[in-house]
């Protein structure tokens, strides 16, 4: 199932390490930066310097000073030394988060161990998200709940799919109806629940996002809006789509365009773009151009271009730097690297 793949592999661009980002929560700082050198993986700073020769079948951002890494067909961790803290004896990993990271040495159960690689957490899941402001979404026997740190479960399972905790609150899904397909959204009933374990918001919602700065995304009759959390509507469904809150605005798309809104949902940049991401380290990726033809830049929050659109691809800034991949020009695609805040590349693949 697409959906519940733990053991990810590092590819192409590096839309890595979903785990977390995708489900609840926001890409959080990187400290040194994956790069791949005929067929091996080593390390860079945000300066673009190699730090961690290319010897790796596989890498992943660090996080909280560790970095996984694949040594032949087992995962592992590093420091920024390259040094393997953590030997490579896992089947599938996580990243760090608040001192633990999910890991389970056969594919068929996940615990959590702590930065010395001891299980704190004994493996018993069948599938587990990072730790998110003291509690993890854990899966037991098809069914969702939340732990906390000794292991001990704080609000049973009960949900078909959930998030991580943000913003004190998590998204939960029940009655979903493609978990076992590749279809994404899910589609279910989606509502949130308190860290008590108290359902804040009943699961009735057609989609939603992740609370942010009070606020979240929800689908209604097939338009977007935004509700606080006591349920209310506080920012009309007036778009076609919408994402979670970052850096104080909101990518919502009008039509075909894309623009950004402020949280008493005014729009603090018009519908102007193709494509759009949300913000992070102040910037944002924006795509002029039709699909798969269009060109990456990134604006800071008033909307002001200032990396011109030139990318083939673009992702978030982290730690100072944003993966990015040239403008081919006929050459040959799939090329990417690293570019700074003035959209020089740090460091660029070459082979």
């Amino acid at each position: 199932m697409k959906f519940r793949i733990l053991r990810a592999v590092a590819a192409g661009i590096l839309l890595i390490s979903v785990i977390g980002a995708v489900f609840g929560q926001r890409r959080r700082m990187g400290e040194f930066f994956p790069i791949l050198s005929k067929g091996k993986w080593g390390f860079v700073d945000n300066r673009g310097t190699i730090i961690i020769e290319p010897r790796f079948e596989g890498a992943w951002y660090s996080l909280e000073g560790l970095a996984r890494v694949q040594v032949g067909d087992k995962y592992g961790y590093i420091d920024n030394s390259g040094k393997l803290v953590i030997p490579a004896e896992f089947e599938s990993t996580g990243d760090f988060s608040e001192g633990m990271a999910v890991a389970g040495r056969k594919l068929a159960k996940v615990g959590y161990i702590d930065k010395t690689g001891t299980f704190m957490i004994p493996e018993r899941f069948d599938f587990a998200f990072e730790f998110s402001q003291g509690l993890a979404g854990v899966e037991i026997n098809n069914k969702w709940g939340f732990i906390d740190k000794t292991g001990a479960f704080v609000i049973k399972p009960q949900f078909d799919w959930v998030h991580s905790f943000s913003d004190d609150v998590a998204l939960v899904i029940t009655s979903a109806k493609n978990l076992d397909s590749s279809e994404f959204p899910i589609k279910g009933k989606y509502g949130f629940v308190g860290r008590n374990g108290k359902l804040l918001i009943t699961p009735s919602y057609q989609w939603a996002g992740d609370f942010s700065d009070g606020l979240a995304p929800v689908k209604v009759k097939n338009k977007f809006g935004f509700i606080n959390k006591a349920g209310k509507l506080v920012i009309p469904p007036n778009f076609d789509s919408a994402d979670s809150f970052s850096d104080g605005l909101a990518v919502v798309r009008v039509g075909k365009k894309y623009g950004y809104i402020d949280k008493k949902g005014r729009f603090a940049i018009k519908p102007q773009f193709d494509a759009a991401s949300y913000f992070n380290e102040g910037l944002a990726a924006v795509a002029f151009g039709e699909r798969f033809e269009e060109k990456w830049g990134y604006i800071d929050t008033k909307g002001v271009i200032v990396i011109e659109p030139q990318f083939d691809n673009a992702l978030y800034f982290t730690g100072g730097v944003a993966n990015a991949s040239p403008a081919s020009h006929g050459e040959i695609d799939g090329i990417w690297g690293y570019i700074d805040q003035s959209g020089k590349f740090v460091w660029l693949r070459k082979d």
